[in-house]
């Protein structure tokens, strides 16, 4: 299975504006799309549909400016699923996380970490785009924070503490 699609075999980014107000830069954008994702502009999520408890399809909206005001349209889209991630803005802030005298060791403005996930502050681990050497596929990003869950996993079980 490809390593950036983590065995899906189909993944589809849907962004509430156009592909000029995105975040991401048009590298990471080449780069999803090089990797088999979809990236689609101008929907907005409305529900999650489930079955039995397990998703099935995510309905979508369509979307539009109205003068510099983003609205629904009405119109709606239903695409199959069988997982949906919700993708949040953020700004790393690393005085956020030093406190007690202790301070996050960073490396090229991001958090360096060890192949586990580990921050050098005790009991802190990281993954994303914040860690360096991290890139902006939110697909990696919660490969890392399936692989740091078991790193802490095994820390609390070993010797009951992180």
């Amino acid at each position: 299975a490809d390593r950036h699609l983590l065995g899906a075999e189909e993944v589809t980014i849907c962004y509430r504006r156009g592909q000029e107000h995105m975040n991401a830069s048009e590298f990471e954008q080449d780069l999803a799309a090089a990797n088999g994702v979809s990236i689609r502009h101008w929907l907005q999520p409305k529900r999650v549909i489930a079955e039995s408890g397990k998703v099935t399809a995510v309905e979508l909206e369509y979307t539009a400016l109205n003068g510099d005001r983003l609205a629904g349209t009405g119109e709606t889209l239903t695409l199959v699923a069988d997982q949906v991630f919700k993708a949040i803005g953020q700004s790393f802030v690393p005085a956020a996380l030093n406190g007690s005298g202790a301070s996050i060791e960073l490396e090229a403005g991001r958090i360096k970490v060890d192949s586990e996930g580990r921050t050098s502050l005790a009991k802190v681990w990281a993954g994303g785009d914040c860690i360096f050497g991290g890139d902006d596929l939110t697909v990696s990003a919660v490969a890392q924070g399936r692989d740091a869950a078991e790193s802490i996993n095994r820390a609390l079980t070993s010797n009951g503490r992180a």
